[in-house]
Order: C-alpha cells, then structure tokens, then sequence
C-alpha cells in the first residue's frame, strides 16, 4: 500500500500506511516512484520523516540510486530544487556531485553543480563523455571551460558518442581546435556504431577511413 500511494501520489494513504510499512526498503522505493512521478509532496513528506537515516541506511548500496541524481534525470524542476536545498541544508557531502554531472539534461543544471562544488578530474571526463553520448552539445561547452578539462578526454567522448548514435555531438567533437582523433578512437568509435547498425558508421569512415590501421579494419570482417 505504500508503493502504491507513493506511485499514484495519495499522501493521506501514504500518511495513514507510513508507521506500519516505514521500513527502510520501502521507503526508499517508494521515495524513487515519487521522485520519478514528480509527487513533490510525497517526497517532501518522507524526507521530513526519516531523511537522514534514510540517506545512512543506503549510502554505498549502489542497488538504491541517489535521489538528488534520480531528480535530475527526471528533469522535474520543483523535486529537483526542493532535493537540492535539502542537501546543501542538510548533508552537503551525502552525495556524490559526478554522477549528478552526468545525469543533467541541461546546462543549467550543470552550470550549478560545478559552481556549488570542484568536480573531480574523472568525475569532468566522464560527465563530459556522457554529455556526449546525448548530444548535449551546451553541457559539453560548459565543461570545457574547466581548468581541470584536459583535451584528452575528447577521444572518449568521441568514441561514446559515435557508439550512441549522436553525430551531431561526433561533429562538434571534431571540429575542436587542436583536437585531433586519435587513431584507436576512431576505430572505437566506427566498431561502436556500427555494431549498433547506426548511419554514423558510414560517415566516420567517410570522413576518417584513411586513418584506419589494416589490423583495425580486419578486425570489423
């Protein structure tokens, strides 16, 4: 009954039922299909509830995703702005800033996440590779003005985002000044696509089959 009130956003059942299903597990899905339905109420409910403890009994259980992260790909405004107060207020280091990184949609909510906290190298790379690999081309322009952005991490990026079909990305990746595709990228990128049997496959090598090795080439008979 929990789940259920959490999932169709009926706080008056989820209030009546909360003390007798208020388990941990429980909580925690039903704080998830809340999140996922944008029911802020219901959310807000069972942070004021058991918050913290909540957030303790899941920590390093990469079975319960973060509820911050789960907001941001969602991409509901008032869940995300009312989890995102509650951890600057409540527990600023509960959660990780990379993966929330990499769940943005837009460079808005990017732009905030690096502003509220130094984000660590990898964390940079693999967020920019993510941004990549859904050609969120603004995403990737603001994490390009890091001073820890290094321009290797474009051959990664560049390889993802071939492999997901995201040429518009593939494009803008290849047009960067002094970036220039590195050999096992390219092969990377070409095997990824067209293994996904992508188009993009047939441009990259349009464009870039010169710079194949013949073993790279053998090895996509």
């Amino acid at each position: 009954m929990l789940l259920w009130a959490a999932e169709h956003g009926n706080l008056y059942v989820l209030q009546d039922v909360y003390y007798c299903h208020g388990d941990y597990d429980n909580l925690h899905r039903a704080m998830i299909h809340a999140i996922t339905r944008g029911h802020l109420d219901i959310v807000k409910f069972i942070f004021e509830q058991r918050g913290p403890d909540l957030l303790d009994y899941v920590d390093g259980d990469k079975t319960f995703p973060c509820p911050l992260v789960m907001a941001i790909k969602q991409g509901d405004t008032e869940v995300m702005e009312y989890l995102y107060a509650w951890f600057v207020e409540n527990q600023h280091d509960a959660f990780s800033y990379g993966p929330a990184l990499c769940a943005a949609t837009s460079s808005e909510v990017a732009k905030r996440l690096c502003a509220e906290q130094a984000i660590e190298t990898s964390d940079l790379e693999t967020a920019f590779a993510c941004a990549a690999g859904k050609s969120h081309i603004e995403i990737m322009k603001l994490l390009q003005c890091s001073d820890q952005f290094n321009i290797s991490f474009i051959d990664r990026a560049f390889a993802i985002a071939a492999g997901c079909d995201q040429m518009d990305a593939v494009k803008y990746l290849s047009k960067i000044e002094g970036y220039h595709t590195s050999t096992s990228a390219l092969q990377e990128a070409f095997i990824d696509a067209a293994g996904g049997g992508y188009l993009g496959h047939g441009q990259i090598y349009r464009r870039y089959g010169k710079y194949f090795s013949i073993n790279g080439c053998k090895s996509l008979c």
